[in-house]
């Protein structure tokens, strides 16, 4: 099942978009306006948790913060509404939106948006000078991480017999690991 495009033809901008008063969520992309995925399962809605959760606890301290599901403005012709999204610039962080390129975008995927996650934006997020890109896939267990910086890729994998699964971001320099064992645990559990 694909995305719903808006109801007419054209190409929008973010001054379209905030004045828009329908109860469904949209994005633009290009100009063009896409209705968002109806709301997200269980699954979805806790890996959104202990990502954010961890990264939360990590940024506690620190000049980056973390937000989900907010308004990202990378253009006037692109409003994206990414599940998790980290910030190290203060002056990006408006009152309702990020405006500018985030340091690192996280998409879980649903079978709805997989291919506009995995297509569509990976090349607006390369495009607009994000530094990273994780696309969470819940079914696979499986998190791809695009280093659009360094212009590097690495896949994830939630596997028990491996100890040393962590995801090192590069965006924090090194000095952060998250378990990709852990992320999936309460997946894998509910689904014993």
């Amino acid at each position: 099942m694909g995305l719903k495009k808006l109801k007419e033809d054209g190409k929008f901008t973010y001054n379209d978009y905030i004045q828009w008063k329908d109860s469904e969520d949209w994005e633009i992309i290009g100009g063009v306006a896409y209705n968002m995925a109806p709301s997200p399962g269980t699954t979805h809605q806790g890996l959104s948790s202990v990502i954010h959760g961890e990264l939360y606890q990590y940024l506690k301290n620190k000049p980056c913060r973390v937000f989900f599901e907010l308004d990202v403005v990378l253009s006037e012709g692109d409003v994206v509404k990414p599940d998790i999204i980290v910030v190290c610039d203060k002056t990006k962080i408006k009152d309702k939106h990020i405006s500018g390129a985030p340091d690192l975008i996280v998409e879980i995927l649903s079978p709805s948006t997989a291919k506009k996650d995995k297509n569509d934006k990976y090349a607006l997020y390369k495009s607009s000078g994000v530094k990273e890109y994780w696309i969470v896939d819940p079914h696979n267990q499986v998190i791809d991480v695009h280093n659009f910086t360094q212009n590097t890729f690495k896949m994830y994998f939630n596997e028990d017999d491996i100890t040393d699964n962590y995801l090192e971001p590069s965006i924090f320099g090194g000095d952060y690991k998250l378990d990709v064992n852990e992320i999936f645990k309460g997946d894998s559990e509910k689904n014993t």
